[in-house]
């Protein structure tokens, strides 16, 4: 059943009575009073709509924000993970550089036999055709010297020092226990070159960087089939002579000469590497 609505008097106030048409107790017009009362209805029609929409925008704006949030989120997320990314790769790269220079370091309490000669010692394997000989080298130190022989060529060596058991491609060693001193004779291969300065430059580069690695080079000298190099640590120096064979069997000898630098015989060493130098050519070029 539909219930009708109540209509009031605009005026007084008093409910009036269905199918009166004025106010029976003001006198006031019923139409004016119905109409007053459908345009407050109207009125609150459209503020109920005003307000709808008003929330609607609300919730239209709290949602905007929240996928904005939920995307920032996203964003950091994704950046977190690049930052983890990107400090892995750093932490891997700081740990091999580490690695490496552990193991350079430590490469230098190790003897010039086990680390700098190493990589020639296995190039190939060591022909057993030298032999010592009685010969002497000439010398201003007033040194004696004995002369090895190989593959055409004759390195003079300390007479006086003391022979020791060979190692790692050596083909002679020796020390001298009075002052600490220690030289090694060792074949060493050629690599193919267009002359005999090419060689000897291929294989003075390969030993140099080897000595940087070590220490500090003092000294480097080239020839056509030979090459010089000094190096130091804070305690020793290390010389090295290399002469190729003009013979043309693609073989070299080289000297490798050691000592402390706070040895008694220090200067006695030094005096006696000029002196190897001198007399350890391989008759193609002058020094």
């Amino acid at each position: 059943m539909e219930v009708k609505e109540k209509i009031y008097c605009i005026k007084c106030g008093r409910e009036i009575k269905e199918g009166l048409l004025y106010c029976d107790r003001c006198g006031q017009s019923v139409a004016k009073s119905k109409a007053q009362q459908s345009k407050s209805k109207s009125k609150r029609r459209q503020a109920e709509q005003i307000h709808r929409e008003q929330i609607n925008r609300r919730k239209r704006r709290e949602e905007k924000e929240i996928k904005k949030q939920a995307k920032r989120r996203k964003a950091r997320r994704s950046a977190a993970v690049i930052c983890v990314i990107i400090g892995i790769i750093l932490l891997g790269v700081l740990c091999a550089a580490g690695g490496y220079i552990y193991m350079s370091g430590s490469s230098s309490i190790k003897s010039i036999d086990d680390v700098v000669n190493e990589d020639i010692a296995q190039s190939s394997p060591v022909v057993a055709n030298g032999r010592e000989t009685t010969g002497s080298a000439s010398s201003d130190t007033g040194m004696s010297f004995k002369l090895y022989e190989y593959g055409g060529l004759a390195c003079p060596y300390p007479e006086s020092f003391t022979q020791k058991s060979t190692s790692g491609g050596e083909l002679l060693r020796l020390e001298d226990a009075a002052g600490g001193a220690v030289m090694t004779l060792t074949q060493e291969s050629v690599p193919p070159a267009d002359d005999m300065l090419a060689a000897a430059d291929e294989l003075m580069t390969a030993y140099y960087r080897d000595a940087l690695a070590l220490g500090s080079v003092t000294k480097t000298r080239l020839g056509a089939g030979w090459y010089i190099i000094t190096y130091e640590t804070d305690t020793r120096i290390f010389h090295r002579k290399c002469v190729i064979s003009s013979d043309g069997s693609n073989t070299a000898l080289r000297y490798d000469f050691e000592y402390d630098k706070s040895s008694a015989k220090a200067e006695e060493y030094a005096n006696c590497i000029a002196s190897l130098d001198e007399n350890f050519i391989s008759g193609q070029d002058s020094q």
